[in-house]
């Protein structure tokens, strides 16, 4: 294998692990909606869209781009099974109008490129990297659709504890400076418990604590939970006592007080629920009793509003995307892995 060649095989080789990262990130990101997962996804497209860019311009052979593409654009299968027929049919047809998009993105880079006589590679790169971002746009929205993170479905909306990750932190720093002993992970019972302590104090509201926690608080000023809590480990033995305690409670006492909660909110409470779950109980209930009949033509609107969305992010990170691509073509140059030189081309003229 000569070198040319070589560096050929490794430009592919790049451009396909981008590629099967972007699917990767794209699946996971929809299994477990988290803002990490968000911003390694934005990463990864804009990885992809880069190594696009670079890609078109530097391989020649029409056949090298055409193979490593529809390997690319079919890797998303390893990511996506689907038990429908119909739902397969619509992805593949998707995936289709991502490969035609890339081929034509191809073809305008490689016929700018080679009517210029000196390249410049930002008006060259944005003669493809629009239909390249439609294409991705594309696919994104219609994963959406099927793999929602707001779900619809029979006549009803839902939306998953996945999406309210995104959104609850904030919520849950309140709560913590409420209840100074506050932990995510905190059932509805423990939290009732807890602000049982917070009313009458360490001493009344627990009965035989732990000698630890007793060790813990010896001498201690209990007037003053938050100036006790400066001490992570005495908030440990806290949140351990409240568990022990909560098993230990009357249990009529715990329904009586769930039930109060139950008739304001609108929910049924079992007392192994988390705040972030009750809020999930609470929204969907109430958008439900709204939005029910119209779920299927509402589905299709948030997905046209996010493909609107996807597409003016993209126009907005064009100049970014073709920056990072200059900056790795002129490593490219440096690195002597690529080079420039001048060339006579012919051309002619029609005069009278």
């Amino acid at each position: 294998m000569t070198f040319p060649k070589f560096k050929v095989l490794i430009l592919v080789f790049a451009i396909l692990v981008v590629t099967v990262l972007f699917w990767r990130q794209l699946s996971l990101f929809f299994d477990s909606a988290t803002l990490n997962g968000l911003i390694r996804l934005g990463v990864y497209w804009l990885a992809f869209l880069t190594f696009s860019l670079v890609f078109l311009i530097l391989i020649d052979n029409r056949n090298v781009v055409y193979l490593t593409y529809l390997l690319g654009v079919g890797s998303f299968f390893l990511f996506f099974v689907f038990l429908e027929k119909t739902v397969a049919g619509v992805y593949a047809i998707c995936l289709l109008i991502l490969f035609l998009f890339l081929i034509i993105a191809y073809e305008r880079i490689n016929k700018e490129k080679e009517a210029r006589l000196k390249i410049s590679l930002k008006i060259t790169w944005r003669k493809g990297l629009p239909l390249i971002i439609l294409g991705i746009s594309l696919i994104a929205t219609v994963v959406y659709y099927f793999n929602p993170l707001i779900r619809l479905n029979q006549g009803g909306i839902e939306i998953p504890r996945q999406f309210f990750n995104l959104v609850t932190k904030p919520f849950s720093e309140i709560v913590g400076k409420m209840l100074p002993f506050y932990d995510s992970k905190m059932t509805i019972d423990e939290i009732l418990t807890a602000g049982a302590v917070m009313e009458s104090g360490i001493p009344s509201a627990f009965d035989g604590i732990s000698p630890d926690l007793t060790q813990k608080l010896a001498g201690g000023n209990f007037k003053d939970i938050n100036q006790l809590l400066q001490d992570p480990e005495v908030g440990d033995l806290l949140r351990q006592e409240i568990k022990r305690q909560t098993q230990k409670k009357n249990e009529s006492l715990l329904q009586g007080q769930r039930a109060e909660i139950e008739e304001g909110l609108g929910i049924t409470l079992n007392g192994d629920e988390t705040l972030d779950e009750i809020l999930v109980k609470v929204v969907n209930g109430k958008i439900g009793e709204f939005i029910g009949p119209y779920a299927k033509e509402i589905s299709l609107g948030i997905s046209l509003a996010l493909f609107s969305v996807l597409i003016l992010v993209g126009k907005i990170f064009s100049f970014v995307i073709i920056i990072l691509a200059r900056i790795i073509f002129n490593l490219f140059l440096i690195f002597r892995i690529v080079r420039k030189r001048a060339v006579m081309k012919r051309g002619e003229i029609i005069e009278i």
